[in-house]
């Protein structure tokens, strides 16, 4: 049996919608670290990721 492929894209957009809220403290702390590496490199010299 085939799924027609509007009822392919709602499935695939209820799982992202579900996992969302997950994934968005892995997000913001990945993001955080990235600013702080800058400002980090900014003060005090480097060339990379921590």
């Amino acid at each position: 049996m085939q799924m027609a492929p509007m009822r392919k894209t709602g499935i695939a957009a209820l799982i992202a919608l579900l996992t969302l809220p997950a994934c968005a403290p892995v997000v913001l702390v990945g993001a955080g670290a990235v600013a702080a590496d800058t400002v980090v490199e900014e003060t005090q010299g480097g060339d990379g990721l921590f």
